[in-house]
């Protein structure tokens, strides 16, 4: 599988897991019906329990909670529960199929990522907004929120393609996490994008 389509997955996943905006964009069934279907029907091999028992422990270990929610608070979104279940199970499948060079693969769109944050949170500080307006918090392109909420507190921040400045941060710093004890290659290899990411993780002005 090419380093390209594995990349497209990884963009995928990171939008379905932390982008709001991208609800306006495409219903939320449909994006739980997509996720259905590339899980369950075309990657069959790597759902087999035999050899990815981990995985059905930790689904095993959510369905718990979401049934000691309902048993002390009498709700749980069956929805919810269904969509945040196949998140996991769509981003485990993405990295078996990456393989080894999931982090590498990881580290490369978080680079992109934060590149095209970074014209974003530029226009931001010179008082352009971004074109579509998703609610009264916060405008967008997709690949780029602006948080109105995190300005009328605190100033311009950064929060990249996610929810909130401090979950950009985030994601950022799994980047470097996943070459903990490693990182000389990276930095040897690829000076410019570790200054791309260093540069982002600052403008989202976030302790996390």
């Amino acid at each position: 599988m090419s380093n390209k389509y594995n990349s497209i997955l990884v963009f995928i996943l990171l939008m379905f897991s932390g982008n709001p905006s991208i609800n306006f964009f495409v219903d939320t069934k449909w994006l739980l019906a997509f996720t259905a279907f590339f899980v369950f029907f075309n990657n069959l091999q790597h759902l087999r329990i035999e050899t990815n028992r981990h995985l059905y422990f930790f689904l095993l270990f959510f369905c718990s909670i979401f049934s000691l929610q309902y048993l002390n608070l009498g709700f749980v979104s069956f929805l919810g529960a269904l969509n945040f279940l196949l998140k996991i199970t769509f981003g485990y499948v993405i990295f078996k199929k990456c393989g080894r060079r999931s982090r590498v693969i990881y580290f490369n769109v978080i680079y992109y990522i934060a590149l095209i944050s970074l014209f974003g949170f530029t226009l931001n500080c010179f008082g352009i907004n971004m074109p579509i307006k998703i609610d009264d918090k916060m405008y967008s392109i997709l690949i780029y929120n602006q948080n109105l909420t995190e300005i009328a507190h605190t100033g311009s921040r950064n929060s990249g393609m996610f929810w909130e400045p401090g979950a950009f941060a985030i994601y950022i710093n799994l980047a470097f996490l996943l070459f903990a004890g490693n990182l000389k290659p990276i930095l040897k290899k690829h000076m410019w994008r570790v200054g791309v990411l260093t540069t982002a993780l600052i403008t989202t002005f976030s302790t996390t």
